[in-house]
């Protein structure tokens, strides 16, 4: 999990560099770092991943219309079961493939329906817990960013 950690990491950081001054570290990087790194814990495809993070940002939006909230939840639930019907047919390394591979008897489409969302991380227990997320990297972020910059130009 590191190395892809490391990967995307490195990759928003070159981004803002590359889109130059001023930087939204909050937009740029320490929002969507962790939402990728529960794509890539739960399996959703690397394809997938910008529909997954747009959904998931929809569900934690407070200003979107209650009817387009509703419209986005069945889209996201029916994006949970096709991936959850995906890992039955060929379960990963990651957590919904674990999940089939030891609970498959377990785990009805009804059972799976009732917790795909909090599975997905799109809708946490806490809605700030997503935005504390971010919060939290990006400090994180920025001193990283700054001791490599100073590793980088010694």
């Amino acid at each position: 999990m590191r190395p892809y950690i490391e990967e995307i990491t490195t990759r928003f950081l070159g981004e803002m560099e590359v889109a130059g001054s001023p930087a939204d570290l909050m937009q740029a990087f320490a929002l969507p770092l962790p939402s990728l790194v529960i794509c890539e814990l739960l399996g959703v495809p690397f394809e997938d991943q910008p529909e997954f993070q747009r959904r998931s940002d929809t569900m934690l939006d407070v200003f979107v219309a209650r009817e387009q909230q509703a419209q986005n939840t069945l889209e996201m639930n029916a994006y949970m079961q096709s991936l959850v019907n995906r890992h039955r047919q060929d379960p990963g390394d990651d957590i919904l493939g674990m999940l089939i591979r030891d609970h498959a008897d377990e785990l009805t489409d009804e059972g799976a329906a009732r917790h795909r969302q909090h599975l997905a991380g799109c809708r946490p227990r806490d809605d700030s817990e997503h935005d504390r997320a971010g919060h939290l990297a990006a400090p994180a972020a920025s001193r990283s960013a700054c001791s490599e910059y100073a590793t980088t130009r010694r």
